[in-house]
């Protein structure tokens, strides 16, 4: 692969790919926005302005690998940490996420009894040519592919 900043030492990007490093920043806690550490490891590699990989381990379980994800800028990467450091817990099973919508999301999927009963669903989105409901995004969809130049 072709470098376009030869005079710059490199650092492996993922497991194939490797960029010229130019910023370097590495904690073994972090404090959250509550004034809290969250436990765990995690370093901040960026060869430019978009490129923030989280590189975070978990303490719990040393076995797994480290965080992949890749951020483009310095906000994101902090609000991904904090999935790290505040899952969310489904109250129905054993599933987390990193968000309160990922668990509503989840639990109008999988527990629709219950979450209709907390509230959950009431954001469903109605098609206006043929009655589906759904999530406001997969309505979208369903009117663009289904109903095609009818609204």
């Amino acid at each position: 692969m072709p470098h376009l900043y030869n005079s710059q030492p490199e650092v492996p990007i993922a497991s194939h790919h490797t960029m010229p490093l130019s910023f370097s920043e590495s904690q073994t806690s972090q404090t959250t926005s509550d004034g809290s550490d969250s436990e765990g490891s995690s370093s901040v590699t960026s060869t430019r302005d978009n490129y923030f990989p989280c590189h975070w381990k978990d303490p719990k379980e040393p076995n797994l690998p480290k965080c992949q994800k890749i951020c483009s800028t310095r906000e994101k990467l902090r609000k991904h940490r904090l999935k790290h450091s505040r899952p969310k817990n489904c109250t129905y099973c054993d599933y987390t996420a990193a968000g309160r919508k990922d668990i509503d999301r989840h639990k109008a999927v999988h527990h629709p009894n219950e979450a209709s009963e907390e509230g959950v669903n009431k954001r469903q989105s109605v098609c206006p040519l043929c009655g589906q409901k759904g999530r406001y995004d997969n309505i979208k969809r369903h009117i663009r592919t289904r109903h095609k130049g009818k609204i």
